[in-house]
């Protein structure tokens, strides 16, 4: 099991222990998990997992009738973990806005990151046309 898969099974466990189930404290759990697992980049873990929730959990929150967090917005998550990891097998469902505001909050970031990640990093937001 690789680590994205790894996140994946956590999310799904984690959605027990939210009782009851909330999207809040759900969408809180997740994010917690994201930073846990990206420790040696906290900071901008933090960053990213802030505008996960921010871009796609908040909405939910504001709409009543948008029902749970699905698997897709889920998988928004899961797609900037793998971009992290420079899996970009599992870089699924990320737009070409997304790419551009992760790419700002590396661009802010930069500076405390490991040259090796920032270099693939980089290298993606290159490709998908981001900077």
């Amino acid at each position: 099991m690789d680590l994205i898969q790894k996140f994946y099974s956590d999310v799904k466990k984690t959605k027990k222990y939210c009782t009851p189930y909330s999207n809040k404290s759900y969408a809180e759990s997740i994010s917690s998990l994201f930073v846990k697992n990206n420790r040696h980049i906290q900071s901008l873990a933090q960053s990213l997992a802030d505008w996960w929730l921010e871009k796609y959990v908040q909405p939910l929150e504001q709409n009543q009738d948008a029902g749970g967090i699905s698997d897709d917005i889920i998988e928004k998550l899961g797609s900037v973990y793998a971009l992290l990891e420079n899996d970009p097998e599992n870089i699924m469902n990320l737009n070409a806005e997304d790419f551009k505001e992760l790419c700002t909050l590396v661009n802010y970031e930069a500076e405390d990151l490991p040259l090796e990640l920032l270099n693939s990093l980089m290298s993606v937001f290159v490709e998908k046309q981001a900077l």
